[in-house]
Protein backbone atom coordinates (compact mmCIF):
# COMPACT_ATOMS: atom_id res chain seq x y z
CA UNK A 1 0.00 0.00 0.00
CA UNK A 2 1.27 3.73 -0.74
CA UNK A 3 1.43 6.23 1.20
CA UNK A 4 -2.46 7.92 2.00
CA UNK A 5 -3.73 4.46 1.80
CA UNK A 6 -4.05 4.12 -2.13
CA UNK A 7 -3.65 0.37 -2.86
CA UNK A 8 -1.03 -0.71 -5.28
CA UNK A 9 -1.92 -4.35 -6.85
CA UNK A 10 1.90 -5.70 -8.03
CA UNK A 11 0.29 -8.97 -9.49
CA UNK A 12 -2.88 -10.06 -10.65
CA UNK A 13 -4.62 -13.60 -9.08
CA UNK A 14 -4.69 -16.05 -11.38
CA UNK A 15 -7.73 -17.86 -12.41
CA UNK A 16 -7.88 -20.63 -14.91
CA UNK A 17 -10.97 -22.07 -16.75
CA UNK A 18 -11.13 -25.98 -17.41
CA UNK A 19 -13.28 -28.12 -19.38
CA UNK A 20 -13.43 -31.80 -19.01
CA UNK A 21 -15.79 -34.39 -21.24
CA UNK A 22 -16.81 -36.64 -18.93
CA UNK A 23 -17.23 -39.67 -21.78
CA UNK A 24 -13.37 -39.24 -22.75
CA UNK A 25 -11.78 -38.16 -19.74
CA UNK A 26 -10.34 -34.93 -21.98
CA UNK A 27 -9.32 -31.98 -19.87
CA UNK A 28 -8.92 -28.67 -21.85
CA UNK A 29 -7.47 -25.40 -20.48
CA UNK A 30 -9.12 -22.83 -22.29
CA UNK A 31 -8.56 -18.86 -22.51
CA UNK A 32 -11.30 -17.09 -21.55
CA UNK A 33 -12.92 -13.20 -22.24
CA UNK A 34 -14.82 -12.66 -18.54
CA UNK A 35 -15.70 -15.08 -15.98
CA UNK A 36 -17.92 -15.26 -12.87
CA UNK A 37 -20.03 -17.03 -10.14
CA UNK A 38 -22.41 -16.86 -7.87
CA UNK A 39 -22.97 -18.74 -4.84
CA UNK A 40 -25.87 -18.70 -2.07
CA UNK A 41 -25.55 -20.43 1.22
CA UNK A 42 -27.80 -23.45 1.22
CA UNK A 43 -29.04 -22.41 -2.84
CA UNK A 44 -25.82 -24.13 -4.61
CA UNK A 45 -24.40 -21.88 -7.35
CA UNK A 46 -23.62 -20.80 -11.38
CA UNK A 47 -21.15 -19.14 -13.34
CA UNK A 48 -20.87 -17.50 -16.59
CA UNK A 49 -17.96 -17.39 -19.01
CA UNK A 50 -17.49 -15.65 -22.45
CA UNK A 51 -14.94 -16.87 -25.34
CA UNK A 52 -13.65 -15.42 -28.22
CA UNK A 53 -14.49 -17.70 -30.75
CA UNK A 54 -11.50 -17.82 -32.98
CA UNK A 55 -9.12 -18.78 -29.77
CA UNK A 56 -11.65 -21.85 -29.15
CA UNK A 57 -12.06 -22.91 -32.49
CA UNK A 58 -8.09 -23.11 -33.05
CA UNK A 59 -8.15 -25.38 -29.43
CA UNK A 60 -10.95 -27.41 -31.10
CA UNK A 61 -9.05 -28.00 -34.28
CA UNK A 62 -5.91 -29.62 -33.00
CA UNK A 63 -8.09 -32.24 -31.32
CA UNK A 64 -10.20 -32.75 -34.74
CA UNK A 65 -13.28 -30.85 -33.39
CA UNK A 66 -14.91 -27.34 -33.42
CA UNK A 67 -16.13 -25.08 -30.51
CA UNK A 68 -19.64 -26.34 -30.66
CA UNK A 69 -18.99 -29.93 -30.13
CA UNK A 70 -16.25 -29.49 -27.90
CA UNK A 71 -18.73 -27.33 -25.13
CA UNK A 72 -21.95 -29.07 -25.70
CA UNK A 73 -21.16 -32.53 -27.14
CA UNK A 74 -22.14 -34.04 -24.19
CA UNK A 75 -22.29 -33.69 -20.62
CA UNK A 76 -19.14 -31.35 -20.16
CA UNK A 77 -17.45 -30.72 -16.68
CA UNK A 78 -16.24 -27.26 -15.95
CA UNK A 79 -14.12 -25.57 -12.91
CA UNK A 80 -12.42 -22.57 -12.18
CA UNK A 81 -9.26 -22.11 -10.17
CA UNK A 82 -7.51 -19.39 -8.45
CA UNK A 83 -3.72 -20.58 -8.66
CA UNK A 84 -4.47 -24.21 -7.96
CA UNK A 85 -7.45 -23.99 -5.81
CA UNK A 86 -11.05 -24.40 -6.92
CA UNK A 87 -13.49 -22.04 -6.62
CA UNK A 88 -16.52 -23.21 -9.03
CA UNK A 89 -16.90 -27.09 -10.15
CA UNK A 90 -20.06 -27.97 -11.64
CA UNK A 91 -21.32 -28.34 -15.45
CA UNK A 92 -22.14 -26.73 -18.60
CA UNK A 93 -26.14 -26.08 -18.76
CA UNK A 94 -26.35 -23.73 -21.48
CA UNK A 95 -24.32 -22.21 -24.85
CA UNK A 96 -24.75 -19.43 -27.79
CA UNK A 97 -22.59 -17.83 -30.02
CA UNK A 98 -23.12 -13.70 -30.14
CA UNK A 99 -21.88 -11.35 -33.18
CA UNK A 100 -22.50 -7.64 -33.77
CA UNK A 101 -20.46 -5.09 -35.81
CA UNK A 102 -18.27 -4.31 -33.00
CA UNK A 103 -17.05 -7.42 -31.41
CA UNK A 104 -16.36 -10.65 -33.13
CA UNK A 105 -18.10 -13.67 -32.68
CA UNK A 106 -18.14 -14.62 -28.59
CA UNK A 107 -19.04 -17.69 -27.49
CA UNK A 108 -21.06 -17.65 -23.77
CA UNK A 109 -21.51 -20.29 -21.80
CA UNK A 110 -23.33 -21.35 -18.76
CA UNK A 111 -22.58 -23.58 -15.88
CA UNK A 112 -24.10 -24.50 -12.41
CA UNK A 113 -22.53 -26.71 -9.50
CA UNK A 114 -23.55 -29.92 -9.17
CA UNK A 115 -26.18 -29.37 -6.28
CA UNK A 116 -28.17 -27.52 -8.61
CA UNK A 117 -28.48 -30.77 -11.30
CA UNK A 118 -30.38 -32.59 -8.47
CA UNK A 119 -33.24 -29.74 -9.58
CA UNK A 120 -33.34 -32.16 -12.69
CA UNK A 121 -33.91 -35.44 -10.58
CA UNK A 122 -36.59 -36.91 -9.02
CA UNK A 123 -37.31 -39.12 -5.85
CA UNK A 124 -39.47 -42.49 -6.05
CA UNK A 125 -42.67 -42.49 -6.46
CA UNK A 126 -43.46 -43.27 -2.47
CA UNK A 127 -40.15 -42.75 -0.48
CA UNK A 128 -40.98 -42.59 3.59
CA UNK A 129 -38.42 -41.40 6.00
CA UNK A 130 -39.76 -42.19 10.36
CA UNK A 131 -37.49 -40.42 13.24
CA UNK A 132 -34.43 -40.34 10.46
CA UNK A 133 -32.12 -37.36 10.89
CA UNK A 134 -32.38 -34.31 8.54
CA UNK A 135 -28.71 -34.69 7.56
CA UNK A 136 -29.35 -38.39 6.64
CA UNK A 137 -33.02 -37.51 4.73
CA UNK A 138 -30.64 -35.06 2.11
CA UNK A 139 -27.80 -37.37 1.55
CA UNK A 140 -30.36 -40.69 0.87
CA UNK A 141 -32.10 -38.59 -1.45
CA UNK A 142 -29.35 -38.06 -3.05
CA UNK A 143 -27.27 -41.26 -3.14
CA UNK A 144 -30.35 -43.25 -4.15
CA UNK A 145 -30.77 -40.70 -7.19
CA UNK A 146 -27.64 -41.17 -8.53
CA UNK A 147 -28.08 -45.11 -8.06
CA UNK A 148 -31.58 -45.42 -9.78
CA UNK A 149 -30.27 -45.43 -13.01
CA UNK A 150 -26.56 -46.21 -12.65
CA UNK A 151 -23.96 -45.65 -14.14
CA UNK A 152 -26.12 -42.51 -15.99
CA UNK A 153 -27.42 -41.11 -12.99
CA UNK A 154 -24.02 -41.39 -10.90
CA UNK A 155 -22.73 -37.89 -10.51
CA UNK A 156 -19.56 -39.10 -8.52
CA UNK A 157 -20.75 -37.01 -5.32
CA UNK A 158 -20.14 -38.77 -2.65
CA UNK A 159 -20.91 -38.27 1.55
CA UNK A 160 -18.36 -35.65 2.81
CA UNK A 161 -19.15 -34.63 6.99
CA UNK A 162 -22.99 -35.19 7.83
CA UNK A 163 -23.52 -33.33 11.07
CA UNK A 164 -26.50 -34.76 13.43
CA UNK A 165 -29.41 -32.37 13.19
CA UNK A 166 -33.11 -32.52 13.88
CA UNK A 167 -34.55 -35.84 13.15
CA UNK A 168 -37.89 -35.38 10.80
CA UNK A 169 -40.77 -37.39 9.09
CA UNK A 170 -40.62 -36.97 5.82
CA UNK A 171 -42.92 -38.14 2.66
CA UNK A 172 -41.77 -37.79 -0.62
CA UNK A 173 -43.46 -39.02 -4.11
CA UNK A 174 -41.75 -38.12 -7.42
CA UNK A 175 -40.73 -35.03 -5.71
CA UNK A 176 -37.93 -32.60 -7.09
CA UNK A 177 -34.54 -33.96 -4.79
CA UNK A 178 -32.81 -30.07 -4.98
CA UNK A 179 -36.14 -28.64 -3.68
CA UNK A 180 -36.41 -31.09 -0.57
CA UNK A 181 -33.44 -30.78 0.09
CA UNK A 182 -33.35 -26.46 0.59
CA UNK A 183 -36.80 -27.42 2.37
CA UNK A 184 -34.96 -29.14 5.32
CA UNK A 185 -31.90 -27.05 5.20
CA UNK A 186 -31.85 -23.41 7.55
CA UNK A 187 -33.41 -21.06 4.25
CA UNK A 188 -36.30 -22.94 4.59
CA UNK A 189 -36.79 -24.31 8.36
CA UNK A 190 -36.05 -23.37 12.06
CA UNK A 191 -33.93 -26.21 13.78
CA UNK A 192 -32.88 -26.90 10.11
CA UNK A 193 -28.85 -27.35 8.60
CA UNK A 194 -26.57 -25.66 6.36
CA UNK A 195 -25.47 -27.72 3.29
CA UNK A 196 -22.95 -27.62 0.49
CA UNK A 197 -21.37 -29.56 -2.43
CA UNK A 198 -17.80 -28.37 -2.44
CA UNK A 199 -15.54 -28.69 -5.18
CA UNK A 200 -14.56 -31.87 -3.94
CA UNK A 201 -18.07 -32.77 -4.87
CA UNK A 202 -18.38 -34.18 -1.17
CA UNK A 203 -21.86 -33.05 0.33
CA UNK A 204 -21.47 -31.78 3.81
CA UNK A 205 -23.92 -30.87 6.33
CA UNK A 206 -23.38 -28.27 9.45
CA UNK A 207 -25.71 -28.10 12.63
CA UNK A 208 -26.55 -25.81 13.90
CA UNK A 209 -24.98 -23.17 10.77
CA UNK A 210 -22.04 -23.41 9.19
CA UNK A 211 -19.21 -20.98 9.55
CA UNK A 212 -17.68 -19.26 11.84
CA UNK A 213 -16.69 -15.76 13.65
CA UNK A 214 -13.73 -14.23 11.53
CA UNK A 215 -12.28 -11.11 13.60
CA UNK A 216 -8.95 -10.55 11.41
CA UNK A 217 -11.73 -10.07 7.76
CA UNK A 218 -12.61 -6.84 7.78
CA UNK A 219 -14.57 -4.85 5.25
CA UNK A 220 -14.11 -0.84 5.28
CA UNK A 221 -13.24 1.94 3.63
CA UNK A 222 -9.95 1.02 2.71
CA UNK A 223 -11.13 -2.11 0.72
CA UNK A 224 -15.07 -1.28 -0.07
CA UNK A 225 -14.85 0.19 -3.47
CA UNK A 226 -18.23 -0.18 -3.61
CA UNK A 227 -20.98 -0.80 -0.53
CA UNK A 228 -24.90 -0.41 -0.14
CA UNK A 229 -26.93 -0.48 2.26
CA UNK A 230 -30.85 -1.76 2.85
CA UNK A 231 -33.64 -2.31 5.11
CA UNK A 232 -36.63 -3.42 3.56
CA UNK A 233 -39.87 -2.69 5.57
CA UNK A 234 -43.79 -2.83 6.06
CA UNK A 235 -44.80 -4.99 3.11
CA UNK A 236 -41.15 -7.11 3.55
CA UNK A 237 -42.15 -7.91 7.11
CA UNK A 238 -44.12 -10.98 8.68
CA UNK A 239 -45.27 -11.00 12.51
CA UNK A 240 -48.37 -13.45 12.24
CA UNK A 241 -47.99 -16.43 9.67
CA UNK A 242 -50.54 -19.31 9.16
CA UNK A 243 -48.72 -22.28 7.84
CA UNK A 244 -51.11 -25.18 6.07
CA UNK A 245 -50.20 -28.54 5.36
CA UNK A 246 -52.04 -31.58 3.98
CA UNK A 247 -55.71 -32.15 3.89
CA UNK A 248 -58.66 -30.13 2.45
CA UNK A 249 -61.28 -27.86 4.01
CA UNK A 250 -62.13 -28.43 7.77
CA UNK A 251 -59.82 -31.50 7.32
CA UNK A 252 -56.47 -29.55 6.60
CA UNK A 253 -53.67 -29.52 9.21
CA UNK A 254 -52.27 -26.10 9.99
CA UNK A 255 -50.15 -24.03 12.43
CA UNK A 256 -50.85 -20.36 13.55
CA UNK A 257 -47.30 -19.01 14.55
CA UNK A 258 -46.91 -15.18 15.99
CA UNK A 259 -44.19 -13.08 16.57
CA UNK A 260 -43.62 -11.62 20.22
CA UNK A 261 -45.67 -8.30 21.19
CA UNK A 262 -42.96 -5.84 20.73
CA UNK A 263 -42.80 -6.44 16.83
CA UNK A 264 -46.12 -6.05 16.53
CA UNK A 265 -46.18 -3.02 18.81
CA UNK A 266 -43.36 -1.79 16.42
CA UNK A 267 -45.34 -2.13 12.69
CA UNK A 268 -48.83 -3.76 13.53
CA UNK A 269 -50.31 -7.00 12.46
CA UNK A 270 -48.42 -8.06 9.39
CA UNK A 271 -49.87 -11.45 8.46
CA UNK A 272 -48.68 -13.94 5.74
CA UNK A 273 -49.73 -17.72 4.53
CA UNK A 274 -47.40 -20.54 3.27
CA UNK A 275 -48.36 -23.74 2.60
CA UNK A 276 -46.70 -27.57 2.08
CA UNK A 277 -49.67 -29.23 0.72
CA UNK A 278 -47.60 -32.68 1.45
CA UNK A 279 -47.07 -32.35 4.90
CA UNK A 280 -48.23 -33.85 7.24
CA UNK A 281 -45.53 -33.55 10.57
CA UNK A 282 -47.42 -30.41 12.91
CA UNK A 283 -43.70 -29.85 14.01
CA UNK A 284 -42.34 -29.41 10.76
CA UNK A 285 -44.91 -26.62 10.05
CA UNK A 286 -44.15 -24.78 13.37
CA UNK A 287 -40.41 -24.63 12.48
CA UNK A 288 -41.82 -23.46 9.04
CA UNK A 289 -43.47 -20.98 10.26
CA UNK A 290 -41.00 -19.81 13.10
CA UNK A 291 -38.10 -19.61 10.11
CA UNK A 292 -40.31 -17.61 7.79
CA UNK A 293 -41.05 -15.14 11.73
CA UNK A 294 -36.91 -15.15 12.30
CA UNK A 295 -36.22 -13.57 8.68
CA UNK A 296 -39.08 -11.11 8.67
CA UNK A 297 -40.56 -10.37 11.49
CA UNK A 298 -38.36 -7.43 12.17
CA UNK A 299 -36.43 -5.57 9.73
CA UNK A 300 -32.62 -7.03 8.81
CA UNK A 301 -30.34 -4.61 7.37
CA UNK A 302 -29.06 -5.79 4.07
CA UNK A 303 -25.24 -4.79 3.06
CA UNK A 304 -23.71 -5.25 -0.48
CA UNK A 305 -19.94 -4.74 -0.64
CA UNK A 306 -17.37 -5.21 -3.90
CA UNK A 307 -13.86 -5.42 -2.66
CA UNK A 308 -10.79 -6.65 -5.22
CA UNK A 309 -9.69 -9.78 -4.65
CA UNK A 310 -7.09 -10.50 -2.21
CA UNK A 311 -8.08 -7.96 -0.58
CA UNK A 312 -9.11 -9.93 1.41
CA UNK A 313 -8.44 -13.37 -0.55
CA UNK A 314 -11.79 -14.83 -1.66
CA UNK A 315 -9.73 -18.28 0.18
CA UNK A 316 -9.50 -16.47 3.30
CA UNK A 317 -13.54 -16.55 3.97
CA UNK A 318 -16.42 -18.25 3.00
CA UNK A 319 -20.32 -18.27 2.90
CA UNK A 320 -21.88 -18.83 6.54
CA UNK A 321 -18.74 -16.66 8.08
CA UNK A 322 -19.44 -13.57 10.17
CA UNK A 323 -16.83 -10.43 9.42
CA UNK A 324 -16.38 -7.14 10.75
CA UNK A 325 -17.75 -4.27 8.63
CA UNK A 326 -16.69 -0.69 9.64
CA UNK A 327 -18.47 1.65 7.38
CA UNK A 328 -19.29 4.86 9.28
CA UNK A 329 -21.24 6.36 6.21
CA UNK A 330 -23.70 3.67 6.98
CA UNK A 331 -23.63 4.09 10.86
CA UNK A 332 -22.07 1.19 10.99
CA UNK A 333 -18.90 0.69 13.71
CA UNK A 334 -17.10 -2.40 13.70
CA UNK A 335 -20.31 -4.94 14.04
CA UNK A 336 -20.46 -8.33 12.69
CA UNK A 337 -22.71 -9.39 9.75
CA UNK A 338 -22.96 -13.35 8.49
CA UNK A 339 -22.46 -14.02 4.50
CA UNK A 340 -25.27 -15.06 2.71
CA UNK A 341 -24.54 -14.13 -1.24
CA UNK A 342 -21.10 -14.13 -2.54
CA UNK A 343 -19.99 -13.58 -6.69
CA UNK A 344 -16.49 -12.85 -8.78
CA UNK A 345 -16.60 -11.28 -11.72
CA UNK A 346 -13.19 -11.27 -13.72
CA UNK A 347 -13.15 -8.83 -17.01
CA UNK A 348 -10.29 -9.14 -19.50
CA UNK A 349 -7.46 -6.59 -18.69
CA UNK A 350 -9.12 -6.24 -15.36
CA UNK A 351 -8.68 -7.02 -11.56
CA UNK A 352 -10.98 -9.49 -9.97
CA UNK A 353 -14.15 -7.79 -7.65
CA UNK A 354 -15.49 -9.83 -5.15
CA UNK A 355 -19.32 -8.74 -4.40
CA UNK A 356 -20.73 -10.22 -0.69
CA UNK A 357 -24.16 -10.34 0.64
CA UNK A 358 -24.46 -9.99 4.34
CA UNK A 359 -27.10 -10.15 7.04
Amino acid sequence: MSAGGTHIWDFKPMFNLFIKNKISGDIFELPFLSLGFTEELNNGADARISFDYAAIDQIAKSYGADPIFLLTGGFRELWIQKDTTKVFYGAITDFDLTASRESDLTINVAAVNFFNLFSKRRTANKRVFTGTDSSQIAWTLINESQAVDAPYSDLGITAGSLAVATSRDALYRFAYVKDEIVALSNKKLNNGFDFDIDTSKRFNTYFPFKGSSRPSIVFDERNSIEHRYRKPLMLSLTNKIYVTGEGINDDMIYTTRTSDPSYRTAFGTLEDLISDRTETSQAKLNDLGDRTLLNNQSPRIELSISHIDDDPDLLSYGLGDSVRVNLPDLKISNQYFRIYKRSLNLEEGNLPVITITLQ
